[in-house]
């Protein structure tokens, strides 16, 4: 169990690309030193490579999307990014989706579509006729 809690003191300005991905990449270096404080560590060592998180994260702020690696992020290019085993069946939906104009339907409601229409080709994914559970934290603008 993480016990150590991150505390964001300010966000960027949102017209500057540069700020935003620094931003991003503070929270990264910040969730890095979380993750190797974690008991168990939640870092890896490689053989002759740097030690790296041993997870698979991904960080949201208004409308950019980032992937987590140790000490840095990485921007999406096309705003759509998906984890887990079943990583490239909800890529294929979620771009299936955005193109189908399925993005109309609200960004809870449209993500919603596209994992239920990806566990359609996965037997193990589990969802039923209640649909994914997603959990997201939403933080209103001041």
């Amino acid at each position: 169990m993480i016990e150590r809690h991150l505390e964001i003191d300010s966000t960027p300005d949102p017209a500057s690309e540069d700020d935003i991905d620094a931003w991003a990449d503070t929270i990264a270096e910040a969730i890095t030193g979380i993750l190797a404080d974690a008991k168990p560590p939640i870092i890896v060592s490689h053989s002759d490579n740097a030690d790296t998180i041993d997870a698979v994260l991904i960080l949201a702020w208004r409308q950019h999307l980032w992937l987590v690696h140790t000490h840095s992020a990485m921007r999406s290019h096309d705003s759509i990014l998906a984890i887990g085993s079943g990583r490239d069946i909800a890529l294929g939906s979620l771009h299936t989706a955005a193109r189908a104009g399925l993005a109309d339907l609200g960004h809870e409601d449209a993500v919603s579509e596209a994992i239920s229409l990806a566990c359609m080709y996965d037997p193990g994914c589990g969802v039923d006729g209640r649909g994914p559970i997603l959990h997201s934290t939403k933080v209103d603008a001041a």
